[in-house]
C-alpha cells in the first residue's frame, strides 16, 4: 500500500521541531510532540502494511514521515513542489532535508521553477492523485494541510486523521 503525508510545520506541532543537527542522534533530537508523530506514524505504516511513503519535504510532519520510512525500510518518493525547496531555510535543517531526500527512492519536482505558493497546493493534489491513502496529522485549523485532505477526500481517497492536539491536551 502506498501511503503519503500531510501535515503541519512545527508552528502548528507545538514544539521545537529539532533543536540542533545530528544525523545519528536524530530522533532525539525532536520536540515531544514531534517524537509522539513520530511514533504514531511508524505505528500506523505498520498497522496499513506500507510498501511505498509519499511526501512533500517540508519542515515538520513530512520529514519527520521520511524519517520513519527510513526508520522501518519503507522506500519514499520525494515529491517537491518547486525548484530549491529548502534554500531559504537554516543550515542544520537544509542539511537534514539533503540526507532525507538522498535516501529517497524517486525525487518527483512537480512544479519546475522557483518558489510560488500555488506550487503546495499542486504537490499536495499530485500527491493524493498517485498514493493508495492519505495520512494526515491535522488538528482542523485552517492552512495547506486541511487544503490537501479537502483535495484528497473530493477525489474520493480514504484519509486518515491523527490530531496531534489528541495527544497533549492542547484543544483550546
Amino acid at each position: 500500500m502506498k501511503i503519503a503525508v500531510t501535515g503541519h510545520r512545527p508552528n502548528k506541532l507545538g514544539s521545537e521541531y529539532i533543536n540542533k543537527f545530528d544525523i545519528e542522534h536524530m530522533y532525539e533530537n525532536y520536540g515531544p510532540i514531534s517524537k509522539t508523530m513520530f511514533n504514531e506514524i511508524e505505528k500506523y505504516l505498520k498497522y496499513k502494511g506500507c510498501t511505498t511513503g509519499i511526501c512533500g519535504m517540508a519542515i515538520g510532519i513530512d520529514q519527520i514521515f521520511a524519517h520513519v520510512c527510513l526508520h522501518l525500510g519503507i522506500p519514499f518518493i520525494a515529491a517537491v513542489p518547486c525548484d530549491n525547496q529548502a534554500s531559504k531555510w537554516p543550515t542544520p535543517t537544509r542539511m537534514w532535508y539533503d540526507y532525507l531526500i538522498s535516501r529517497a527512492v524517486e525525487v518527483i519536482n512537480v512544479s519546475p521553477g522557483p518558489y510560488a505558493p500555488w506550487k503546495m497546493q499542486k504537490r499536495n493534489q499530485w500527491m493524493s492523485i498517485e498514493t493508495d491513502e492519505v495520512l494526515a496529522i491535522y488538528d482542523g485549523s485552517p492552512g495547506g494541510t486541511r487544503n490537501c485532505v479537502e483535495f484528497a477526500k473530493s477525489i474520493n481517497k480514504n484519509v486518515k486523521i491523527i490530531n496531534p492536539k489528541d495527544f497533549y491536551g492542547m484543544h483550546s
